[in-house]
């Protein structure tokens, strides 16, 4: 029974363990965003071109902006529904999960159609930067790769 684990492992097992545990996981999952984004960088910059970067300078704080709100309403959702499921309040639960979808949905919305709208400044001398930054985010939330 050495590899299996118990519902109070969390209070019960060595900090150490836990930690090498769950951060790990967490580590490795920033450490490929982070080579992701970098990959990405080289290739439209020697695929595309030098103005793409920009496009990419302006857009890659949005995309971590959308990964936070993300984070923040996954795990505060998970928190609370598992609090209810261990209180056996699953009425609460069932809410808390549908409130937790329509916040998604209007988070989508909003980094979808009301944050691009930031990129449209009135100055001549950006305006090359910010198509490259509408072609880009364009792409990113529709899930596609593109290039000119």
């Amino acid at each position: 029974m050495a590899g299996q684990k118990t519902p109070t492992a969390l209070g019960t097992e060595n900090i150490g363990k836990l930690l090498m545990q769950y951060a790990v996981p967490a580590i490795i999952a920033m450490t490929a965003s982070s080579l992701y984004n970098m990959v990405d960088s080289i290739f439209i910059g020697h695929g595309v071109g030098t103005m793409a970067i920009s496009g990419l300078a302006l857009t890659f704080p949005l995309m971590n902006l959308a990964a936070a709100f993300g984070s923040l309403v996954g795990v505060g959702a998970a928190t609370l529904i598992s609090v209810k499921l261990g209180q056996k309040d699953y009425d609460t639960a069932q809410r808390v999960l549908g409130n937790v979808f329509v916040l998604n949905i209007l988070l989508g919305v909003a980094f979808t159609v009301v944050v691009p709208q930031e990129g449209k400044l009135q100055e001549p001398d950006v305006e090359i930067e910010l198509d490259e930054y509408r072609s880009y985010n364009r792409s990113k939330r529709s899930g596609l790769q593109t290039s000119k």
